[in-house]
């Protein structure tokens, strides 16, 4: 028997914003020009997500100057190109929420085919805006410890932040920087899961669990198989009387994902 080993990812935006108006994107800009520092209008700028391959194109206004569309968090390549210059390229380029990242280029003349390329080793600072933001990516959160089973827990990575965190959707009691509640936002999969309660406090609508769950249809007799699973220590229930023949295990840690794939393994042998 085949066994396939699934994971769920999931990425939790959180951006506390001493501002009023917020953004869980960026934005990349710049300037193009010569190497005797004037201006290319009509340029062609490519901006590329390394981890999706989402591509996207602007072009130079009549000053040099191009603005990408707002961008999700991640890894991005600018291409800069025009016929008659070598084509220049930047990589690694990192984009976080509320942050707008500078990319000039120096053109050099040449044949277009031929490309400059440069990595984006320092570190780039956000200089045009004072909001905060804070991006905690799947990384993290699969491997962090989370004692709680509570994701949210993880929202004290961000400096600042002070206050505590609870399991009851009104229990998100923390601020950061000494911000009221009302100011900040908390984003999962780039929805908000933020919302006032009707007492003036900030609640959370979703709650995100670590546990993955599995519906499944066994080969054999469903009651059987959830007895073999039980009796080696698999949480599964049986869904028969909804779903014929079928069973839910839950399954979200390593140590549990692979006890299920063990224990299912020797029952249907």
């Amino acid at each position: 028997m085949r066994l396939i080993r699934t994971a769920l990812c999931v990425v939790l935006l959180m951006c506390p914003s001493i501002l009023s108006a917020q953004s869980f994107t960026g934005t990349i800009t710049g300037t193009i020009k010569d190497t005797s520092g004037g201006i290319v209008p009509r340029a062609t700028v490519t901006i590329t997500n390394q981890q999706t391959g989402r591509q996207e194109s602007v072009v130079t206004d009549l000053e040099g100057r191009y603005t990408s569309l707002p961008l999700p968090p991640g890894e991005y390549r600018v291409d800069a190109g025009l016929q008659g210059f070598r084509r220049a390229a930047r990589t690694d380029i990192p984009v976080q929420i509320n942050s707008t990242i500078v990319i000039d280029f120096n053109l050099e003349v040449g044949d277009l085919t031929d490309e400059v390329e440069v990595r984006a080793d320092a570190t780039l600072l956000e200089t045009s805006t004072s909001t905060i933001g804070k991006l905690v990516d799947n990384r993290r959160i699969l491997e962090l410890p989370l004692n709680t089973r509570n994701v949210y827990s993880l929202i004290f990575l961000t400096p600042g932040v002070a206050g505590s965190i609870g399991n009851n959707y009104n229990s998100m009691s923390y601020t950061v920087n000494g911000a009221r509640p009302t100011m900040m936002d908390t984003v999962i999969d780039g929805v908000t899961a933020s919302f006032p309660t009707v007492n003036g406090f900030t609640g959370i609508s979703v709650f995100p669990s670590d546990a993955n769950f599995v519906l499944f249809r066994p080969p054999r007799d469903a009651r059987e198989v959830w007895q073999g699973l039980l009796d080696r220590g698999v949480l599964v229930r049986d869904l028969s009387e909804v779903v014929p023949n079928g069973l839910r295990v839950t399954a979200g840690t390593p140590h549990e994902v692979d006890l299920f794939l063990k224990a299912l393994e020797e029952v249907l042998r």
